[in-house]
């Protein structure tokens, strides 16, 4: 499921500050999309190896990787797709994968 929230502006969100303070402006005022992605339960659940499940409850984690495909030019069929992290899709360790931890 996916949550689209857009703010008129950025100051109750934190993650800018790594931004602002890399190139040294300021973003608390600039409007802002917040997406929001929840993931089911059912997508967790390795179907081969029920030892791997993840455990759905608060300070517990799992391993995180995505792609992004922004390819929003009509009638080009190039991929301009991101992986987050660099690693994702490929045969790289799965340590090298982002870690979430459940709130």
């Amino acid at each position: 499921m996916r949550v689209i929230r857009v703010l008129d502006n950025a100051s109750t969100i934190e993650d800018r500050k790594i931004i602002e303070g890399a190139f040294g402006v300021d973003m608390s005022q600039c409007k802002v999309m917040v997406m929001e992605f929840m993931i089911p339960k059912s997508a967790m659940t390795p179907m081969e190896n029920k030892d791997l499940e993840v455990d759905f409850a608060s300070g517990k984690s799992f391993r995180l990787g995505f792609s992004l495909n922004d390819n929003d030019t009509p009638g080009v069929d190039t991929m301009n797709i991101v992986n987050w992290p660099v690693t994702y899709g490929t045969f790289e360790r799965t340590e090298k994968s982002g870690v979430a931890v459940f709130e």
